[in-house]
């Protein structure tokens, strides 16, 4: 680690248990640094897991939050920024918030960013960000699957499908939840599916980990061989319109007038 650097931006994730899992918050690290190349200066940008999970491969993994926050307190990196790469403002974001609560005295500034999708203006921005990525000339019914959350987390999910869904009908999201099986799963695919000859199921998920194999893909192999499926095998961290959609709520998060939850000395 440089030791020239004045500030950090930290990307902060749920975590991995994958290699493909790990590759895919590379890409959106690279993808946010891409954009904001021009603007960065001497900012350092990190990434981290709130839960450290991943040990499949050591050279390739991402360190947890606090050790990364340890790191940049012994560089003397006094100003630490931090944005979320969480869809919802659920259980993770709140384990995120708790772990800052210790380390927010030892900086001179600590800022926190909103999850990406906590306000009405943000799920606008990314329903019309999701839907000129996904529309095609092609009609046909586009499903995205959601792990689903708790606390606030259904709230926004909720708001964020209604503004889709007026901009283009033709989507409609779907949330998983820990009792439910690929079966289970199978049968609200099909419940949204009626009358339909073509379908494109997209896991609305930052990475492809196991709920997307073990749940929507094997839930899309119950449903009818009439039906044409497509399952789309992309995590939302793979996809530029995400970075863009990231590096917006990074901007936010510089600016003081838009920030709900910061620590500062």
């Amino acid at each position: 680690m440089r030791v020239s650097h004045s500030a950090a931006l930290i990307l902060v994730h749920h975590g991995a248990s994958t290699v493909e899992s790990v590759n895919g918050y590379h890409q959106l690290k690279n993808g946010v640094k891409n954009y904001l190349i021009d603007h960065i200066g001497d900012l350092l940008i990190e990434e981290a897991f709130i839960n450290q999970r991943y040990t499949e491969n050591k050279s390739v993994t991402i360190l947890d939050l606090e050790s990364i926050l340890g790191n940049l307190l012994a560089n003397n990196i006094q100003s630490v920024y931090l944005q979320p790469s969480l869809l919802v403002p659920g259980q993770q974001y709140h384990k995120l918030i708790q772990i800052l609560e210790v380390w927010k005295d030892k900086f001179k500034k600590m800022v926190i960013g909103d999850a990406l999708l906590s306000d009405i203006e943000s799920c606008k921005q990314l329903s019309i960000l999701v839907n000129d990525y996904f529309t095609s000339s092609i009609e046909m019914k586009k499903i995205l699957v959601a792990h689903g959350g708790v606390n606030q987390g259904n709230k926004w999910l909720s708001i964020f499908n209604n503004e889709l869904c007026k901009i283009n009908s033709q989507f409609q999201l779907v949330e998983l939840s820990r009792s439910e099986n690929f079966q289970e799963l199978g049968n609200i695919l099909k419940s949204k599916i009626i009358n339909c000859s073509q379908v494109q199921i997209i896991p609305f998920m930052l990475i492809l980990g196991h709920h997307f194999y073990s749940d929507i893909v094997l839930a899309s192999q119950t449903i009818d061989r009439n039906i044409k499926i497509d399952v789309f095998h992309h995590g939302l961290s793979e996809l530029p319109f995400l970075h863009s959609f990231i590096c917006y709520k990074i901007k936010q998060l510089f600016d003081f007038k838009h920030i709900y939850n910061s620590f500062s000395q």
